[in-house]
């Protein structure tokens, strides 16, 4: 038996579950928080209105995108999501920190819509896909510890 190799699933559930707690759940968590601060940010020109506005775009866009998300991973495979997922994350971040606090139409394009469809990218679809791929018998466990790591 030389040639049968290790079952690596633990080690993909780990490291899909960190993916997920770090790009895709934490950037709900931060974008909740962030609404709130930049409300009380004498440079930000917005009003709670607009902010809010922002906020609902992104939940809309990762409710939408899904469909497209499913499409990318089916042709080129879940990995490519999550990179996608990550280099967007990473460079709006960077240009939302810069300049999207002074424009409505910025905001809500780069963090309502664009800033959301990275994070579902390198999110819950990837994730629950992969998963399902590892793990046959014990999917509903596999799935349930990847939702606690990002929750925690």
């Amino acid at each position: 038996m030389a040639g049968r190799q290790k079952f690596s699933g633990p080690r993909m559930l780990i490291s899909t579950g960190l993916i997920y707690a770090f790009v895709g759940a934490l950037g709900l968590t931060v974008a909740q928080l962030t609404n709130a601060y930049m409300v009380l940010d004498p440079e930000v020109t917005m009003n709670r209105t607009y902010l809010g506005m922002g906020f609902s775009a992104f939940i809309l866009v990762q409710g939408i995108s899904a469909p497209l998300i499913g499409w990318t991973i089916a042709k080129k495979g879940a990995r490519f999501s999550y990179m996608l997922g990550a280099v967007i994350v990473a460079l709006l971040g960077a240009i939302n920190a810069l300049f999207l606090g002074n424009s409505v139409v910025l905001y809500v394009v780069g963090f309502g819509i664009i800033m959301s469809y990275g994070c579902m990218c390198a999110g819950a679809i990837p994730t629950m896909t992969t998963l399902n791929h590892w793990y046959i018998k014990h999917r509903g466990r596999a799935i349930s510890i990847s939702l606690i790591m990002a929750a925690a």
